[in-house]
């Protein structure tokens, strides 16, 4: 009888706290439509109901969370933690001293037709011996060695990595990112404050056949030219700002612009610049918004931009990248 009735109050007990966690605690999986699962305690160690108050993943964590849309990281007292399959099926035991998943706003795919947000998830460990995390796959497989620093201030860009190493510095003050691969390996030795993908003022990105490009900038605010696919820097550290002009033809552009205070250079893809002069104003043949500028027309199919220097020189510059002086 004793028995039974203490079974009676532990039921009674087991279900106030399952009504009281139900409207705020859950974890939502996607893996097959939306399937949403309340997160409960008992006995101090959370577990998993459905909508049914069923018990679908037994309390004995003392950690629940969505890592992933089919992910959920678990932590296993004096263990660490793990990660659990839209099944509660064990992919990776609980043994890390910490797991973390990239955000999709810090991974970037820059390929010849657009930009995007890939479905990959990038995974980073950190093992209880471990001071640095190391990417692994979905199974555990170690991708890198263990040489990554924060993953909330990461950036992905087509798999390379800018790995924030400014430790200890409050996040409004410039940044320290290296560059690396995913194993780890440092592609380029110099340090970067900021990194950005080139665009137009219109928002169009700078993609070629090969991929993207982008801005790097070094502790002095000046940047260079980074390219995505060869993985080097093919410019100096020489610019205020590299921009891509504003025009309806932007998937295999021929060149860029780098800002210099008030000049403006035509800067090749490969780095170099096109002139060595500085211009105060360029428009582009194909721009959208107006075929001439301060009444010089843009007819001939030949001519890919007009250029105006600070003395009031003018400048045509053709299809084959050649720069002709002309008169108004």
């Amino acid at each position: 009888m004793r028995v039974l009735l203490f079974l009676v109050v532990k039921v009674i007990i087991y279900s106030n706290v399952l009504a009281q966690s139900l409207d705020t605690n859950s974890v939502t999986l996607f893996e097959e439509g939306s399937v949403k699962y309340y997160k409960t305690r008992v006995d101090g160690l959370f577990g998993l109901v459905n909508q049914q108050e069923v018990e679908m993943l037994p309390h004995q964590y003392t950690h629940i969370s969505n890592f992933t849309k089919s992910l959920i990281r678990v932590e296993c007292p004096n263990k660490g933690y793990g990660l659990l399959d839209h099944n509660f099926k064990e992919i990776l035991p609980c043994q890390y001293s910490s797991l973390e998943s990239l955000k999709l706003w810090q991974i970037n795919e820059i390929l010849p037709s657009r930009v995007y947000s890939p479905k990959r998830n990038f995974i980073l460990k950190m093992g209880h011996q471990d001071s640095l995390y190391s990417f692994i796959d979905s199974v555990g497989n170690v991708l890198s060695s263990n040489s990554f620093h924060n993953p909330s201030r990461m950036k992905v860009f087509n798999n390379i990595i800018f790995d924030d190493i400014s430790e200890g510095l409050p996040f409004k003050v410039s940044r320290i990112y290296k560059i690396k691969q995913l194993d780890g390996t440092i592609i380029i030795s110099d340090s970067i404050a900021r990194v950005t993908i080139i665009k137009s003022a219109t928002g169009q990105f700078l993609i070629d056949e090969k991929g993207g490009y982008l801005s790097v900038y070094d502790f002095g605010a000046k940047c260079a030219l980074f390219n995505l696919y060869d993985k080097i820097l093919v410019s100096d550290y020489e610019y205020d700002a590299l921009t891509l002009p504003p025009t309806q033809e932007n998937e295999n552009p021929k060149f860029i612009i780098g800002r210099v205070g008030s000049n403006l250079y035509l800067v090749g893809l490969d780095g170099k610049k096109i002139s060595s002069i500085g211009f105060d104003k360029i428009s582009m043949a194909n721009n959208f918004s107006r075929k001439n500028l301060e009444g010089i027309s843009f007819n001939d199919k030949n001519v890919e931009a007009f250029m105006k220097d600070a003395n009031g020189e003018y400048f045509l510059m053709r299809t084959d990248l050649k720069i002709e002086r002309i008169s108004k």
